[in-house]
């Protein structure tokens, strides 16, 4: 039997950093993926090949021995694939291969698609169907890991459901609502600058918020006032193009609070300025900051030049749907 399950990346369009500290984010699934491919073999050991190195461990009445990692970097995955395993009561040994279109540390969740992927691969391995909407109960404690400590677990979310969701907490219980009805596009540029999450989300933000607590709240409120606006924009059936223009607008006013907590780098701040001289309606960084993504929000007319524009940075693109479909499982 074979099982290949895949889940998207994400950007945020609305609300990073913020919403680590409960404030209402809007995330959306982006048509890059990550694929898990597993088959269950005889013998007693599981084997996971990726593209940062190799997963092998004795497994034994559900429980995984033996283990052997070629890099540091996999040893949250090993953990993740031993307490499925537990979880689901695995009994069979297999052997799986990541692969993945999304940049690592690159703002575009990969850790969280990779672990999206095992889990929907896992729990069909032992004929255990887990509803999209239960993943964020399973992967946000090594969400956390990963990001140091603090993290939102809006990306889950977004990995597991897909779409363009509005997502907000209330006494620790997630809500969302999804937009099905809107249609964006846009450009994505990896600026190649690698910055781990967990620098600015376990180091940066809380180190300002203990010198400038004020200051730094006062910018989260007003990145809330951002997507609540927005909010009432993707609530609507269609955008006319003003108010495409106003939600550009709205991603503007949201990288210049990010670039006022020291979130933005240089590179970023060259790809927003030239995705907006080839005519973006709005362009920000995505994720942790200090590296990785940012995206311009286009229309089919511009998109190209926008590419371009990005292009002649240094910078790789990606042009993309927003709002994609999220975990997907076939059997073969």
């Amino acid at each position: 039997m074979k099982i290949i399950a895949s889940a998207p990346g994400n950007i945020f369009l609305f609300g990073e950093h913020a919403a680590v500290y409960g404030y209402p984010a809007i995330i959306a699934s982006v048509d890059r993926r990550t694929t898990v491919k597993i088959k269950d073999v005889s013998g007693d050991k599981i084997r996971i090949k990726s593209q940062l190195g190799t997963i092998e461990a004795k497994l034994n009445n559900s429980k995984l021995t033996d283990r052997k990692i070629s890099n540091p970097e996999l040893e949250i995955i090993f953990l993740f694939i031993k307490q499925m395993i537990e979880n689901f009561s695995v009994k069979c040994a297999f052997e799986a291969e990541i692969e993945s279109q999304i940049p690592v540390g690159s703002g575009m969740s990969s850790s969280t698609a990779v672990l999206c992927s095992l889990l929907g691969a896992l729990s069909e391995l032992a004929d255990r169907h887990i509803e999209p909407q239960s993943y964020f109960d399973y992967i946000f404690p090594f969400q956390r890991q990963i990001h140091g400590g603090n993290a939102s677990g809006n990306e889950i979310v977004s990995s597991s459901i897909g779409g363009i969701n509005y997502i907000t907490k209330e006494n620790d219980e997630v809500k969302r609502v999804q937009f099905s009805n809107i249609e964006l596009n846009a450009v994505i540029a990896d600026s190649l600058v690698k910055s781990p999450t967990k620098l600015t989300v376990a180091n940066h933000i809380p180190s300002l918020i203990k010198r400038r607590r004020n200051d730094v709240f006062s910018k989260f409120n007003e990145i809330q006032g951002i997507v609540e606006e927005a909010v009432l924009l993707l609530s609507k059936e269609k955008l006319i193009d003003v108010e495409e223009k106003q939600l550009g607008n709205l991603l503007n006013l949201n990288q210049d609070i990010l670039d006022k907590l020291y979130l933005s780098h240089p590179k970023l701040d060259d790809c927003i300025d030239e995705a907006r001289k080839a005519g973006a309606l709005g362009a920000k960084l995505s994720g942790s900051g200090w590296g990785g993504i940012m995206f311009a929000l286009a229309t089919p007319k511009n998109q190209d030049n926008i590419k371009t524009a990005l292009e002649s940075t240094g910078a790789k693109t990606i042009v993309s749907k927003i709002g994609v479909e999220g975990i997907i499982i076939k059997r073969k």
